[in-house]
C-alpha cells in the first residue's frame, strides 16, 4: 500500500509492517541453518524498508504535530538508529554461532519496544492531528463584513 498523505493509510501501513516484523522476530530464532539466515535477511530488508517509509512520510508529518512532535520524532529516530546498528553488526555474525542468539534477543527487544512506542505514542498523535487539505489554487478565503 502506497502512502497517499492520508494519516489512516500510513498508520495502516506501519501497523501491517509491524505485524510482519513481529512474525519474523519470532521466526528467526526458531529456524536453523539456511532457514535462519533467510528469515534474518528478510527481517533486515523489511526493517530497512520500514525505516525508509518512516523517514520519508511519518517523521516529517510528526514534526508538525503540536509542541512535542519533533521531540517524539527524534526519540523514535534514535531508537531506529540503535536498532539498525545492531542489525548491521548481526549481519556479519554466523546465525548458528554462539554470539547470534543473545545479540538477536537484544535486537528483538529493541525493535519490539520501538514498534510499541510508535503504536502507543506516534500513531495516536498523528490521528489526533489529521493533515489539513491544501487550499485550492485560485481560491482565497475572504472574511465577511
Amino acid at each position: 500500500m502506497a502512502p497517499t498523505g492520508d494519516g489512516g493509510d500510513i498508520a495502516r501501513l506501519i501497523c501491517e509492517q509491524h505485524a510482519t516484523i513481529r512474525e519474523l522476530l519470532a521466526r528467526v530464532p526458531e529456524e536453523r541453518g539456511v532457514g535462519r539466515r533467510l528469515a534474518f535477511d528478510e527481517l533486515a530488508e523489511l526493517l530497512a524498508a520500514h525505516e525508509a517509509v518512516e523517514e520519508r512520510v511519518l517523521y516529517p508529518r510528526l514534526r508538525s504535530v503540536g509542541l512535542h512532535g519533533g521531540a517524539v520524532a527524534d526519540d523514535r529516530r534514535a531508537e531506529e538508529a540503535t536498532a539498525l546498528a545492531m542489525l548491521a553488526r548481526l549481519g556479519g555474525v554466523d546465525v548458528e554461532g554462539d554470539a547470534f542468539a543473545p545479540a538477536f534477543a537484544v535486537l528483538r527487544s529493541a525493535v519490539l519496544r520501538h514498534a510499541e512506542r510508535e503504536e502507543q505514542i506516534v500513531l495516536p498523535l498523528l490521528a489526533a492531528d489529521p493533515p489539513q487539505p491544501a487550499p485550492r489554487s485560485g481560491h482565497v478565503a475572504v472574511g465577511g463584513p
